[in-house]
């Protein structure tokens, strides 16, 4: 008797972008934007969270180190435990895991515990780990989503960073005077506890994950009969994945064969070079809204519309990168080259040229994310993710380590600006040399 062969992406891209998909959607939205309202990256970001937190310099430089080596690690550990032992748990388990030590943190603050000072690095663990699962959630996303609208799922999920970031500027705006670091605490802990109640409950594991695990073949076929209640394999059915070896053991070699060779590498440096920009952005955005005028209140305001500004980049973009592949990622830095260059100090255009930044700069690094995801095989999809997470990490990093050797004492803030036309030119050069290449691989699978 001749075995029935079940292709299971060919039913993940007949499906509609509605209904069990728009569920998935809505449940990674909610755990990217809980990211976004995490406030230690606003907190900590460079060199002037010292005079803040009163922190020496030989405690920064471990507060440092200790963030990029988490930024660096977690990402590889979470992708390459997500491959073993699937998607879901691994999501679910990092929002239980740092709810609780958000937690953990206000309780021993409003004990006096400890000081202030002493909650750096968790705070920062929390938002660094946190962040870490963000290249499992590009996973799940990117294999449950037909093949049309891979990239539109996606960034519609990331988007919520930007999202939660605009939110936890109005929030800051709102609560941080009268009630100070805890209300911050309180919210960085409440939502990935209650996210991750609600993922336990709602959130399936990949299908694709699920194809290359046969003793899960019961779980398999009631998820596919979730998207196609038409379906009825029969117990012969073999299910595969059409488009990629269907293999289930790791392997480093894998993220180099063939055409990844090339890809992987340059899109490390893609976001390496993005990152680094962003961070320098994040770095100055306040220096430069004080330095132009606008009081607290008003610079909290432009924060949060320029947070917002990057989810619309993504928005904007999103169905350019499906139909087109990576190009869009080198128009929109170039775009953003003359934005950050013409930033001044003076009246209200530094916040509209910041937000213009941060949609261009925003929206090609969610491209870069959501394109990535669709050159990997499943079995190695979201450690391979991870990597390019790990580099961008350290080209944020490296804007870090540069920023505090006090570049600012040699140059005028907005000539600082004109320092990101290298790296961005960089960017711009590698995504150039990545576009065909992408789009001869995908034409293969």
């Amino acid at each position: 008797m001749n075995e029935t062969i079940v292709d299971v992406t060919e039913i993940l891209n007949r499906q509609k972008i509605a209904g069990f998909n728009a569920r998935i959607l809505l449940l990674a939205f909610l755990v990217t934007s809980t990211y976004g309202l995490e406030i230690s990256p606003t907190i900590l970001a460079g060199s002037d969270f010292r005079r803040g937190w009163d922190v020496s310099g030989a405690e920064y430089a471990v507060q440092l180190t200790l963030t990029l080596a988490a930024g660096f690690v977690v990402p590889l550990i979470l992708g390459r435990l997500a491959d073993c032992f699937g998607r879901r748990s691994i999501i679910v388990a990092t929002a239980f895991v740092f709810g609780m030590l958000a937690f953990a943190a206000v309780i021993a603050m409003a004990w006096t515990m400890v000081s202030r000072k002493q909650l750096v690095v968790p705070i920062t663990l929390i938002a660094v780990s946190l962040g870490g699962v963000l290249p499992v959630l590009v996973s799940l996303l990117n294999e449950f989503a037909p093949k049309r609208a891979r990239a539109t799922m996606v960034i519609l999920m990331l988007s919520g960073i930007g999202f939660g970031g605009g939110v936890r500027m109005l929030l800051a705006l709102n609560f941080m005077q009268p009630y100070g670091l805890h209300i911050a605490l309180w919210i960085g802990g409440v939502a990935p506890l209650a996210v991750a109640l609600v993922l336990w409950l709602a959130l399936p594991e990949s299908a694709k994950y699920l194809v290359l695990h046969p003793t899960r073949r019961v779980e398999l076929v009631a998820l596919l009969k979730r998207i196609d209640n038409t379906l009825d394999p029969g117990d012969d059915a073999r299910f595969v994945i059409s488009g990629e070896h269907n293999e289930l053991h790791f392997s480093l070699s894998a993220l180099f064969v063939g055409p990844l060779a090339v890809l992987t590498p340059l899109y490390w440096i893609l976001n390496f070079t993005t990152l680094m920009v962003l961070g320098f952005v994040i770095e100055q955005m306040v220096l430069v809204l004080m330095a132009s005028g606008l009081s607290s209140n008003s610079t909290f305001i432009a924060m949060m519309f320029i947070q917002f500004s990057g989810a619309l980049g993504g928005l904007f973009a999103m169905r350019f990168f499906d139909k087109f592949g990576v190009w869009p990622v080198p128009i929109l830095l170039a775009c953003a080259v003359p934005i950050l260059i013409g930033i001044d100090i003076d009246g209200f255009v530094p916040g509209v040229l910041l937000g213009g930044a941060w949609f261009c700069l925003f929206g090609a690094q969610f491209g870069n994310i959501a394109t990535e995801a669709n050159i990997y095989p499943t079995h190695i999809r979201a450690f391979a993710v991870g990597t390019s997470f790990a580099a961008a990490r350290i080209g944020s990093g490296l804007y870090w380590l540069l920023d505090d050797m006090d570049l600012r004492l040699y140059a005028h803030a907005t000539q600082m600006f004109a320092l990101t036309v290298l790296p961005l030119g960089v960017g711009l050069a590698v995504a150039l040399l990545i576009g065909p290449r992408y789009r001869a691989l995908l034409k293969r699978a």
